[in-house]
């Protein structure tokens, strides 16, 4: 999320869940980070689409899912882990 004086705006989530599997992310280019409040979650594109070979069956722990998350934000733990 991006914050700013006039609140947040979401500019990519990850997701790996049982409603459309696969791990993807949803983005939006010419609106993420632009959007405030709750209207700059709806309609993300998602990356990749919903058909295809790419999806995967991986069973994730949430540490798991965290450490994947740190690789695909290009962030690190300097603390040790939030979970």
């Amino acid at each position: 999320m991006l914050l700013s004086d006039e609140g947040a705006s979401v500019i990519a989530r990850l997701e790996y869940h049982g409603a459309h599997p696969g791990l993807h992310a949803h983005s939006h280019c010419e609106r993420s980070g632009l959007e405030n409040g709750p209207s700059s979650i709806a309609d993300l594109v998602r990356v990749p689409g919903s058909a295809g070979s790419h999806r995967r069956v991986v069973a994730y722990t949430e540490q798991g899912f965290w450490q994947k998350s740190l690789v695909f934000f290009r962030m690190h733990e300097p603390k040790g882990p939030l979970i």
